[in-house]
C-alpha cells in the first residue's frame, strides 16, 4: 500500500500537482493546497509550523512515509512535507490510507 502511494506522489509531481517545503506556507493561505503530507520522522519544529499553518487555514494533513521515502518517491532529497494540489488525488491518497495498513 506504501508504495501505491508513493507511485501515486511520484506521478502527481511530474504532472505538477505536488508542491514541498517552504512553498506550502506561501500556496496554503491561498487555498490551493488540498492535502498536506508531512514525513513521520519530521523534525518537532517543522511539525508544529505544519499542524499550525494547516490548523489555520483548514487544510488537512496527514503522517505517512519517512523523509527519505518521500523524497525518493519525487526525485530529490530528503522532503518532511508535501502538498497535494489535486483533489481527487487528496481524495484518493486519504481513502487509500484510511483503507490500507501502513
Amino acid at each position: 500500500m506504501k508504495d501505491r502511494i508513493l507511485g501515486l506522489l511520484g506521478l502527481a509531481n511530474r504532472g505538477g500537482n505536488l508542491i514541498y517545503g517552504d512553498s506550502i506556507y506561501y500556496a496554503l493561505p491561498k487555498n490551493k493546497v488540498r492535502l498536506v503530507i508531512l514525513a513521520t520522522d519530521a523534525s518537532a519544529n517543522t511539525t508544529k509550523k505544519v499542524m499550525d499553518k494547516t490548523s489555520t487555514y483548514l487544510a488537512s494533513v496527514v503522517s505517512f512515509a519517512t523523509k527519505a521515502e518521500l523524497g525518493h518517491a519525487l526525485g530529490k532529497g530528503d522532503l518532511a512535507v508535501v502538498g497535494i494540489m489535486d483533489a481527487n488525488l487528496a481524495i484518493k491518497v486519504k481513502t487509500l490510507l484510511k483503507d490500507g495498513d501502513i
